[in-house]
């Protein structure tokens, strides 16, 4: 039985049910993930983020580093500090790529009925980048997403409308060509109706990667079958952490309440069991915190 479709893209992929079907659009993944965390050595973490929760969000980054098998401890959690020490693990960027994510998973519909950033709307693109179109859309030849980022923040956008970028590489090392998408707010679904997220080692519709299933709730389930069903023949943009991954165009109502979200064959399974952990729910924290100090320590310190 046919349950999805497979979406190719540059660095990455994104398999979705057979409702939707896209154009070959990049994937970015915003952070490098380690090839593994398990290892020989006892870390200690330091982080800090104005206002965070030190309390709450440092249990759930030990419950993060618990989901891969690590023991860990909290030595310290208050306002906008947390100190934890992880045991038989890689190094300090391993035990950091797997607490810091923010990892915010939703999903938005396309507005295509205007575009406010058309060529001659966008005035002195930074230095490398060009405003182009390609007869249906405005290209951001050589931008990076942060550079389409500064250039769509100028346009003039609907009400209730918000703009995101997807990006994809041209072929050159280092080059990136970006397409501004204008996306009805708010979104009509997010991580918050996932009921699980995971990354299965057996997945056929992987082809050799690595893939996350994500499942939503009763509630999502029905939400995204609705939407799906009354916006066939447009476009759906699935975003995380404000990136997209992909503007697939919804062919049928989609039912099920599943959707799957595939790395390349490059990709590690640890790739993916990092991205699930982000996306799983109960795992979510309020803000990106940063490292102050890693240090490698020896055991008695």
């Amino acid at each position: 039985m046919n349950t999805g479709t497979k979406i190719m893209v540059g660095v990455a992929a994104v398999a979705v049910p057979l409702g939707l079907l896209g154009a070959a659009v990049g994937v970015f993944l915003l952070r490098p993930a380690p090839n593994s965390i398990a290892g020989d050595h006892m870390v200690e973490l330091t982080l800090t983020r104005d206002a965070g929760d030190g309390a709450a969000e440092g249990a759930v980054m030990v419950q993060r580093l618990s989901d891969f098998g690590v023991d860990v401890e909290l030595l310290e959690a208050g306002p906008g500090r947390v100190r934890l020490r992880a045991h038989d693990v890689t190094s300090p960027d391993a035990v950091a790529e797997v607490v810091t994510p923010g990892r915010r998973l939703a999903f938005f519909l396309v507005d295509e009925s205007v575009n406010p950033f058309a060529p001659d709307a966008i005035a002195d693109p930074p230095a490398g980048a060009q405003a182009m179109s390609d007869g249906q859309r405005t290209v951001l030849g050589g931008a990076s997403a942060s550079v389409a980022r500064e250039i769509i923040a100028r346009a003039a956008l609907p009400a209730n409308r918000s703009a995101l970028v997807e990006c994809r590489e041209r072929g050159e090392p280092g080059v990136t060509d970006c397409f501004p998408r204008l996306v009805e707010l708010p979104a009509f679904l997010t991580g918050d109706s996932l009921a699980s997220a995971s990354a299965p080692d057996d997945d056929p519709m992987a082809y050799g990667g690595s893939s996350v299933l994500v499942e939503f709730d009763a509630a999502g389930a029905r939400r995204f079958g609705e939407v799906t069903g009354a916006a066939i023949h447009r476009k759906l943009a699935i975003v995380l952490d404000q990136e997209i991954l992909s503007c697939p165009m919804i062919q049928s109502a989609i039912p099920g309440g599943r959707a799957m979200i595939a790395l390349s064959p490059d990709q590690s399974h640890t790739d993916a069991e990092l991205l699930a952990a982000g996306l799983r729910p109960g795992r979510a924290l309020g803000g990106t915190w940063q490292v102050e100090r890693g240090v490698v320590v020896t055991p008695g310190e």
